[in-house]
């Protein structure tokens, strides 16, 4: 799994407010750090990292709502959404894809045509899925999303353009 990026700046004098911001805009750069990865599908590792780094920001979100404008978060809140829910539908393949694979292994040879078979409709499934998070985030990236949130956060500008 990904290890989480370190937050920069947190203090315990810090105000509640300063400190969500600088986690909820770690962990958007966090996730947005393996869009790419997960957009081309090369390496699923990338993929499931976006999804874990998704995870955090959304948790990260969730816990700090007082300290953001209502409906600046619930409008930011449901895109996340919409991109986790993106990435867990292709996560999901792979993790079916991968355990179809290891019962494979073992598996007597009258049982090897369907398995066989199992795992190609799952690459296919995860083919079709693929399309709806792919257009996602490029539509994302297209609107400039990633300017819009960190402005919600209130990322300064020296922390938007700093990516792990």
């Amino acid at each position: 799994m990904a290890k989480a990026w370190p937050i920069e700046g947190l203090a315990p004098e810090a105000p509640v407010t300063e400190c969500a911001r600088r986690i909820v805009g770690t962990r958007f750069r966090e996730m947005l750090h393996y869009m790419d990865g997960a957009i081309s599908g090369d390496d699923i590792t990338q993929l499931h990292a976006m999804r874990v780094s998704t995870r955090r920001l959304r948790a990260a979100l969730k816990n700090f709502r007082p300290c953001f404008d209502r409906e600046a978060h619930r409008y930011h809140s449901r895109r996340i959404r919409d991109v986790a829910r993106a990435l867990g539908s292709v996560r999901d393949l792979d993790v079916r894809i991968r355990w179809l694979e290891g019962i494979r292994d073992g598996a007597a040879a009258q049982e090897l045509p369907g398995i066989d078979l199992l795992v190609e409709r799952a690459r296919g499934d995860r083919e079709r899925a693929r399309g709806p998070m792919i257009e996602l985030l490029e539509r994302l990236r297209g609107e400039n999303y990633e300017d819009e949130f960190l402005a919600f956060a209130g990322a300064a500008p020296a922390e938007r353009n700093r990516r792990g």
